[in-house]
């Protein structure tokens, strides 16, 4: 993993490991199975078992995220 603290602007895209990893700086062997996600085109993050969910609801939905302390 390698986040900025700061981000002008924040778009995450999955990025190709092959493809992109000279251009982010990774100098890791893959870990099988993994998604590289490139984070405002200058940070990354390799994740394992990952999953993206985008809540469609209003902000006092139940989670999907849940049961965490303080999220419904």
């Amino acid at each position: 993993m390698s986040v900025p603290a700061k981000f002008e602007h924040l778009v995450i895209e999955e990025g190709d490991f092959e493809r992109d990893r000279e251009r982010l700086g990774i100098n890791l062997a893959p870990i099988e199975p993994f998604k590289l996600f490139i984070l405002g085109g200058v940070g990354y993050i390799l994740a394992t078992q990952c999953d993206w969910h985008e809540d469609n609801e209003w902000v006092d939905a139940p989670s999907r995220f849940g049961p965490f302390r303080g999220v419904k």
